[in-house]
């Protein structure tokens, strides 16, 4: 008699994401077995294509998100330290950075406990990857292209806050 595997993740928490992608008709993949959900994300930035997947646990969601652009290894010590410089600012989530080849990816959770979240608290989790891409990514390209150091990108994030 074969066994019926345990999921390792909470259905009533991917019930909730399903809800939320076909309340705004979004287009995505779920693997029943681990719990993940991938999809793609259009963003108003200079790489707009953005990948994402989201697991499911018993009691948490994260999502990690990555762009189609990879840093050369001429430039990886420079992206490594800004993304490192950005992520000391943040309050919400972080940028990855793979020294190996060179991909730059950012990752959000959000932990439920015994609560099943609502569709509002998984847009959140949901968008908040992509939002950080947007609002960061002409800086990221000015220092994976050379235009700016690391420093003189900061600044520059540091000066329009102040002014905007």
């Amino acid at each position: 008699m074969r066994r019926l595997k345990k999921k390792s993740y909470s259905e009533e928490i991917a019930e909730v994401v399903k809800e939320f992608f076909h309340s705004i008709d979004w287009k995505y993949d779920f693997d029943e077995e681990k719990g993940v959900f991938t999809y793609g994300v259009t963003i108003d930035a200079k790489v707009p294509h953005v990948e994402c997947s989201l697991r499911v646990n018993e009691d948490s969601v994260h999502v990690r998100a990555r762009i189609r652009l990879n840093a050369d290894k001429q430039v990886r010590p420079q992206i490594s330290e800004f993304l490192h410089m950005l992520n000391f600012g943040l309050l919400e989530g972080c940028f990855l950075f793979d020294p190996h080849d060179g991909e730059i990816g950012f990752r959000t959770s959000y932990y439920c406990g015994s609560e099943i979240p609502s569709i509002e608290q998984i847009h959140h989790v949901i968008s908040h990857p992509c939002n950080m891409f947007e609002h960061f990514q002409t800086a990221i390209l000015s220092v994976l292209f050379g235009m700016l150091t690391p420093d003189k990108a900061l600044e520059q994030i540091e000066n329009h806050r102040s002014t905007g």
